[in-house]
């Protein structure tokens, strides 16, 4: 990088104010800077923490970057407090205007989040204390006692900041590392989401696409799609218009096909295992950067993006497939340790970026690459090509497990397998699409959105959706939802260790953990126990618990007059469980876990598979 990530938090009262910041060092070892509005040279320290390097900070675009822009310029207290009430009170007021973003360097670890909904939940789910300053906001007259409360509030944020930067740094430095592919700066690349860096490098402006209202193919593909798919299937395609209501379910090749706007699913039965055996092998051929492959090779670009943007954009994509080889050469030759190999991997990260961007931006009705006509389109001819690799496959004799936007997982005998393999690498020349050809070893599937497959009987699995997807602080950013489960889930599919000796023998009380979310539509959050229902935090972390004292969490909301009007379970926690908002231990000290909901819960989940034939 070329200049240190300076990570900042504000906390706003009527009278006073305070900065904290830091320099990260991509360690829990912080040196904290406290600036307040009573310091006498407020304004210099302001300054200089501002334009010190890359300010860094979560959500902080509309907020925090306003309260330093207009502390900078001289706003007194009340003033900035006045500007805080107008922001937290309007819609629309954190991005009224966002000049100040031309006057600083910095980069919102908010960008391009999926989800995590606050810093708080990043804080849970990493098992970071969550427990909130006691000092009301709007307080006025504060004693020194309460500002430094404030300020050790303060300080955790920051602290949270800065361990949620390191999780992050990968897309941090892919975001960078734009600037080596662009004529565009780092500080440039790093402010903007990855869309609008993708927009900003192929030089798009918004603009209309006035081709066919309704679906065609191809020319080089359509004799394709009618050599190998049913035509009740692309009368339902052809001439259809393009169109976010598109949808279409059929029976095809032992599957249940489910075709959309968004894309293609379809499974031979929803609930199904199978492990690979001395007869029959499980393979995964997924297309290889399929949605930009075909916007190159079948000319889908955005109508906002000139010639020279194409160009680029079909450089980034050869480049990223050139990026995978050489790295796959690398590792096999004992290289995946060196500083060359590192660099090329933030290389091919950063074109991923861009290339993954892409198609995602064309759906956004405010990015200068949208075009809803040519992604829907795009997307068509996607699920129409994913639809003859299985037609393909099936007619080699595999039988076809799933199939989905990115390609097809089947099982077929060991002794076609050379055969399948020559088929799929001669029609991926014929498309000019790659497909990448994985021979794996078990898949254990929930339904088409949520499975978990193995290369090999001890690897570490790939997991899809949230049944099976892990959470807890290996993967920080996703919500934490007792990993205890589906690491018993896990452990009893793959290696058939029964749910009980996986969860009595856990000992990391974080894996037994929940963390709850209050929702916008909310006011407020209560805590049932034998004293009533109590208010507790926005975001609280939970377990299981046996002792019966204990109740559950509800959410509810009021009406103008702060009536409750609404008051619901806050779904998917026990009845009985306890609140662990505190820092969670290292080691098990939780002696009323209650270890029988998790193994019911893990059994429930669970689901009883018919293994293939």
């Amino acid at each position: 990088m070329e200049k240190d990530f300076v990570i900042f938090d504000w906390e706003v009262f009527p009278e006073w104010n305070c900065m904290i910041w830091n320099v990260y060092n991509g360690t829990d070892n912080i040196e904290f800077h406290v600036i307040s509005s009573d310091d006498k040279d407020y304004y210099k320290k302001l300054k200089e923490a501002a334009y010190k390097g890359y300010l860094c900070g979560f959500n902080i675009k509309g907020y925090d970057m306003q309260m330093l822009d207009l502390a900078l310029k001289g706003y007194t207290p009340a003033e900035l407090y006045e500007h805080n009430e107008e922001i937290i009170n309007s819609n629309d007021g954190k991005f009224k205007s966002l000049s100040y973003w031309r006057r600083f360097d910095f980069t919102d670890l908010y960008d391009d989040m999926k989800g995590m909904g606050s810093l708080k939940q990043f804080e849970s789910n990493t098992g970071l204390l969550i427990k909130e300053s006691s000092v009301p906001f709007g307080k006025r007259n504060l004693t020194e006692q309460e500002k430094e409360d404030i300020i050790t509030y303060c300080k955790h944020d920051v602290f949270a900041t800065n361990r949620l930067l390191t999780a992050r740094m990968g897309y941090i430095e892919a975001k960078a590392t734009c600037s080596k592919l662009s004529d565009l700066s780092e500080a440039e690349c790093l402010k903007n989401t990855a869309a609008k860096v993708c927009a900003k490098m192929l030089k798009a402006k918004q603009a209309e696409n006035y081709g066919d209202d309704y679906y065609q193919p191809p020319e080089k593909l359509k004799p394709i799609f009618e050599q190998l798919i049913h035509p009740t299937i692309l009368e339902n395609f052809y001439g259809v218009e393009l169109s976010n209501e598109f949808s279409y379910e059929v029976r095809y090749l032992k599957n249940h096909f489910v075709y959309g706007a968004g894309g293609v699913h379809s499974t031979y039965k929803d609930s199904l295992y199978y492990i690979s055996d001395d007869d029959y092998i499980l393979v995964d051929a997924d297309f290889e950067n399929l949605y930009p492959s075909l916007i190159i090779v079948y000319n889908y670009y955005a109508a906002g993006i000139p010639e020279d943007g194409k160009e680029l954009f079909k450089f980034l994509k050869n480049e990223c497939h050139r990026l995978k080889a050489k790295l796959k050469e690398m590792r096999k030759a004992g290289l995946s340790n060196t500083e060359e190999y590192s660099e090329l991997y933030r290389l091919r990260d950063a074109i991923k970026l861009i290339l993954n961007a892409s198609t995602g931006a064309m759906r956004n009705k405010y990015s200068p690459l949208y075009d809803p006509k040519a992604i829907i389109a795009l997307c068509m001819t996607g699920q129409l090509l994913a639809t003859c690799v299985a037609k393909k496959c099936h007619d080699m004799g595999a039988l076809i497990i799933q199939t989905n936007t990115d390609g097809v997982i089947f099982k077929v005998k060991r002794s076609d397998l050379q055969a399948v393999k020559d088929m799929l690498n001669d029609f991926a020349k014929q498309v000019e699409v790659n497909i990448d050809i994985d021979e794996e070893y078990a898949i254990f599937q929930k339904d088409v959105n949520n499975y978990i497959l193995f290369a090999e009987k001890d690897s570490k699995p790939k997991l899809k959706g949230r049944w099976a997807k892990k959470s807890g602080s290996e993967v920080p950013l996703s919500p934490l939802n007792a990993p205890v489960i589906n690491d018993a889930i896990m452990s009893f599919y793959s290696k058939n260790i029964p749910f009980e000796d996986s969860i009595l023998k856990e000992t990391k009380p974080l894996n037994f953990m929940m963390t709850t979310m209050r929702g916008p539509t909310y006011n407020g959050v209560l805590y049932a126990d034998e004293t009533g229902e109590n208010p507790t935090y926005n975001v609280n972390r939970v377990y299981a618990t046996t002792n019966v004292n204990k109740g559950t969490l509800y959410k509810y909301a009021c009406d103008e007059t702060g009536q409750i009007i609404k008051h619901d379970k806050i779904a998917s926690i026990p009845e009985h469980c306890a609140l662990f908002n505190d820092k969670v231990p290292d080691i098990l000290d939780l002696p009323d876990i209650d270890y029988k909901w998790y193994i019911e819960r893990a059994k429930k989940n669970a689901i009883e598979m018919e293994r293939l034939a």
